[in-house]
């Protein structure tokens, strides 16, 4: 097995919104500390008898994703203009998606995402602070890559 690295500064992010963004756009401008961050999902449903037997079942759960960028970078603009043309249309528009970890030799495909938190203004302080979004998706696969 080849040597795997946790570096995260050559992770490479596009997302595509198929009406907004046709061709996926690559993500940059991260913030200093953050690119994105994942929360744990519930996979199984588990219920214990009063006699002690255990039973589990599957549920499939949504996957909220967190993307943190720097106040000037570029990959706002996609997410503003996303919005905005949500609300322009009245209607909720789907993003599909691609993650690659090189230094670990993975991939993540993102399915069928629905903006769900977006950061209208950067907050303000001596200077300017970062702005993040959530994209809630329907499935994350990884693979090998």
């Amino acid at each position: 097995m080849a040597d795997r690295s946790i570096t995260a500064a050559n992770a490479v992010i596009q997302i595509g919104v198929d009406t907004v963004f046709p061709t996926p756009v690559q993500l940059q401008g991260f913030s200093t500390n953050d690119i994105y961050g994942v929360n744990p999902v519930k996979p199984n449903d588990i219920r214990m008898g009063v006699d002690g037997k255990l039973s589990a079942g599957k549920i499939w759960q949504a996957v909220p994703v967190t993307y943190h960028f720097q106040a000037d970078s570029e990959s706002c603009d996609f997410f503003d203009e996303w919005k905005l043309a949500e609300d322009a249309q009245v209607d909720t528009f789907r993003a599909n998606g691609l993650i690659v970890l090189p230094g670990l030799g993975k991939k993540f495909t993102l399915q069928r995402g629905a903006l769900t938190n977006w950061t209208p203004a950067p907050p303000a302080g001596i200077v300017l602070n970062e702005r993040t979004f959530e994209i809630t998706w329907e499935r994350i696969i990884p693979a090998n890559s």
